[in-house]
């Protein structure tokens, strides 16, 4: 993975979650009980696309298998945050199937906590990208 297209998948994880927040701040006024489906769906995108920027920065590749416990496992080895990433995309990806493709709503509180760490991701992803290796 190019460092370019390391920076395009910041972009893309910037944009995500931007816009789950923005979504959030005004749930209220949107009043639409899927809102934090949707909010949900965007952290898990952020969160996906925060990790591939780290891994391309950091060891310049990032995982393209359909199995995102393999980009998880790729995450952790990034050094010497990688674990704590790691942890927040395992919590991210767990719930992309029932936050993505299930039928049930999802609750405003998971939606703030995958948000939450969809955040953490992008918050170190920013790190990594203005620090030494980049």
């Amino acid at each position: 993975m190019t460092r370019a297209d390391a920076l395009t998948r910041a972009k893309h994880a910037r944009g995500f979650v931007s816009a789950a927040e923005i979504i959030t701040e005004f749930a209220d006024e949107i009043g639409d009980e899927a809102v934090s489906t949707v909010v949900s769906s965007l952290a898990v995108l952020a969160g996906i696309a925060a990790a591939d920027a780290i891994c391309g920065v950091t060891l310049k590749q990032r995982s393209s298998s359909d199995d995102h416990a393999e980009a998880v496992r790729m995450l952790a080895t990034v050094s010497p945050r990688g674990n704590d990433y790691a942890r927040d995309l395992r919590r991210l990806v767990a719930a992309k199937s029932g936050v993505q493709y299930s039928p049930r709503l999802v609750s405003p509180a998971v939606a703030r906590d995958l948000t939450k760490y969809a955040r953490r991701l992008v918050d170190g992803m920013e790190r990594e990208l203005s620090g030494p290796t980049a």
